[in-house]
């Protein structure tokens, strides 16, 4: 996969979450719509990051570099995962939204 897709994607998912979140404002109640644009900012930023990370690994990094930049995705994705907890229990934020 070349990075040129990678951009592609980040940019269409960032043009979505705009469109649902706007969408969301004008159609449904203010904790959807809060729930809405939380959960598109994340994506935004969780898409970001994986780009991030797989165009130095596509640059040809050393094999030492590699491994450290996988452990970034895992932290990654552990950092997501205590986000969504955080939002879904603190927020006042409709938990489908």
């Amino acid at each position: 996969m070349e990075l040129t897709h990678l951009r592609r994607i980040e940019r269409l998912n960032l043009v979505l979450a705009g469109v649902l979140c706007a969408a969301s404002l004008v159609f449904w109640r203010r904790d959807v719509a809060l729930g809405t644009a939380l959960g598109a900012g994340l994506a935004v930023v969780n898409f970001w990051a994986i780009r991030r990370v797989t165009a130095h690994v596509l640059a040809g990094v050393s094999q030492r570099k590699q491994l450290l930049l996988m452990s970034l995705l895992v932290a990654k994705m552990t950092a997501l995962i205590g986000l969504v907890y955080v939002i879904i229990r603190y927020a006042p934020v409709h938990v489908v939204a």
